[in-house]
């Protein structure tokens, strides 16, 4: 009776442990499941190795090392998929069973490595070894993390921290960074030098508000970084360490942390003292410019290449009211109501010459300035020597043309009146002339007739120069070499030259002469030719006369008449002369210091030489 209770008990008990035993498994089999997908779908490559080998690999190793998991499955980790060495110079094989050994004695291993894919390209990795068991067996669990991509991420990142460190260091602006408190967390060589520290560490010791001359002007500039959160060209002035003030242009930004908050300034300084010294002298340069031009009493205006107004001073303004504002107007438009550049141009022919160009034209119509002197003077860049303008130098010559025009008609009355004083002396000449002829016509005594001869001769050529000055268009200078042929030819004519068989001659080169050497001189030259003629040739003997009238050097002139007469008397004596002939001609010398020399080799030749 019992035996069918303790059968039916055991029967139920076999049941529950039955059904405990599919429970265990079911849960092993979704264990498994889990461990299989876990294993399977990691972004690591996952490894489970029994001694030195691997013996299962999950498809990330295989998509990792470049190959099949079949490839991967009883190979070592140091053999096929290791570089014979290690970057730290070990080799592959010992290090690898180094850790491997640890890792089995229970020591979890955590360490950077080398790998190669199938293909013996390189990559960098990190790999974990740890203890498990599978069973009563114990195995390694190996997870290996591709590192390349955050490794060249950080060698990216290190070598711009390098580089940043090199341009922080070397450029030669100042680098900071500040608190807005003033601490100043860091700042670069240029700007410890700029400020006059020894060195960064008595720079870190001050507050960055101690360097402004005006701190006030620090309180400004973080209002305007709290508002805009960066500012560009800030100038302000700094105070160096040795006291000097500095001109420097900071560009500054705010940093803040994730709520917002200002947590420090960065930013560069630059110094402009020398720029902000050069752009003062430029305004004083500019200023003195502007006070000479503006106290030119002439005009001035300067123009660009295509004759645009581009600068006047107040005495343009104020000659061409009519036409403001001068600046930005084509010359010809505002200074001439023209719309075309007006003919003749200086400043036209001054931009092609590169010369200065001089030119008199009108002023406006209308306007009190009648004429104007031009001047057009040409402005070169001094680096490429090209011609980028013009300045017009304009002066108010209007009294000038005015008085020249009165001087003008002055002149011409005084030149009618010159001419006819001339013309009215040369006439009274002739009629003395008239007179002697007459009176000489009703003496017998042929000495005395001869007397009147010389006498009308001699009033003769101080006539013949009264008439070339009528003649000239200057009556301040006589053409000598013509009154020389003139007169020659008079006397030759008088004398009957040509029927006394004496040919008479000239060599003449250009010769002027005032009207104080012209009337000396011309009585000289009648003295001579008219002794020639008369006594060279005696007895109705033929000859040769020429007359010579030629520059000498240091500007001395020579007249000389030559014969080819009798020659000289016996008792002839220049210095005691016998004749009133030979008494005017070394009193006449004289007056116009010159010096007379009697030649009596070939012929008789007198030379009269004087200062030219």
């Amino acid at each position: 009776m019992n035996r069918p209770r303790k059968k039916e008990s055991e029967l139920n008990k076999l049941k529950e442990e039955i059904s405990i035993l599919k429970k265990e498994i079911a849960e092993l089999k979704e264990s498994a499941i889990r461990y299989k997908t876990l294993f399977e779908s990691a972004n690591d490559a996952i490894f489970v190795m029994e001694d030195d080998r691997f013996i299962d690999c999950n498809q990330k190793a295989a998509e990792m090392f470049g190959c099949r998991r079949e490839d991967l499955i009883g190979e070592t980790p140091y053999e096929k998929f290791s570089p014979p060495f290690q970057p730290d110079g070990q080799p592959s094989q010992k290090k690898a069973l180094q850790k491997i050994k640890a890792a089995f004695k229970g020591q979890p291993q955590f360490f950077p490595w080398t790998h190669c894919r199938l293909d013996g390209s390189l990559f960098e990795t990190e790999v974990s070894l740890s203890l498990i068991e599978i069973g009563a067996k114990k195995s390694l669990l190996a997870i290996v993390r591709d590192v390349s991509a955050r490794k060249r991420a950080e060698s990216a990142l290190r070598r711009a921290q390098e580089h940043y460190q090199e341009l922080f260091t070397q450029i030669p602006i100042g680098l900071y960074s500040t608190t807005p408190e003033g601490e100043i967390l860091d700042v670069n060589p240029a700007l410890i030098d700029m400020l006059g520290f020894p060195d960064k560490k008595s720079f870190m010791k001050i507050k960055s508000f101690d360097v402004y001359v005006d701190p006030q002007e620090r309180e400004t500039l973080k209002a305007r970084l709290e508002k805009d959160g960066v500012v560009y060209g800030y100038q302000v002035r700094f105070k160096h360490r040795d006291g000097r003030v500095l001109w420097v242009k900071l560009t500054t930004r705010a940093i803040r942390d994730n709520e917002g908050k200002i947590i420090r300034y960065e930013g560069a300084i630059e110094d402009i003292t020398q720029q902000k010294k050069s752009e003062e002298a430029l305004k004083q340069s500019e200023a003195f410019l502007e006070n000479v031009l503006y106290s030119i009493q002439d005009g001035i205006s300067v123009l660009d290449p295509d004759l645009t107004i581009v600068m006047t001073n107040q005495v343009m303004e104020k000659w061409y009211t009519s036409n403001l504002p001068l600046v930005g107007k084509k010359c010809f438009e505002a200074y001439h109501n023209r719309n075309q550049p007006c003919h003749p141009c200086p400043s036209l022919r001054c931009l092609e010459s590169g010369r200065t160009e001089k030119e008199i034209v009108p002023g406006l119509k209308g306007s009190p300035v009648e004429w104007i002197e031009l001047f057009s003077y040409p402005l070169k860049n001094p680096i490429t020597g090209k011609i980028e303008g013009v300045v017009e130098f304009v002066r108010d010559i209007t009294p000038r043309k005015k008085a020249e025009e009165l001087i003008q008609k002055s002149l011409k009355e005084k030149e009618i009146l010159l001419q006819e004083i001339h013309h009215r002396v040369k006439n009274n000449l002739q009629i003395i002339i008239s007179l002697l002829r007459l009176q000489a016509s009703s003496e017998k005594d042929n000495r005395l007739i001869n007397m009147f001869r010389e006498c009308q001769n001699r009033i003769k050529a101080m006539a013949f120069v009264h008439e070339k000055l009528y003649q000239s268009r200057d009556f301040t200078r006589v053409d000598f070499t013509q009154y020389i042929h003139d007169f020659a030819q008079e006397l030759s004519t008088a004398f009957g030259v040509k029927k006394k068989g004496i040919k008479l001659k000239t060599e003449l080169e250009e010769v002027e002469l005032d009207i104080n050497r012209a009337i000396p001189c011309g009585l000289i030259f009648n003295e001579l030719l008219t002794n020639a003629i008369q006594h060279a040739f005696p007895g109705g003997r033929a000859g040769e006369i020429i007359v010579r009238l030629h520059r000498e050097e240091q500007e001395q002139i020579s007249l000389e008449v030559w014969d080819s007469g009798v020659g000289l008397p016996a008792d002839f004596d220049l210095e005691v002369p016998k004749t009133l002939g030979l008494m005017l001609i070394k009193s006449l010398t004289a007056q116009i210091n010159g010096q007379l020399a009697i030649g009596t080799g070939e012929g008789t030749s007198f030379k009269i030489v004087f200062p030219g």
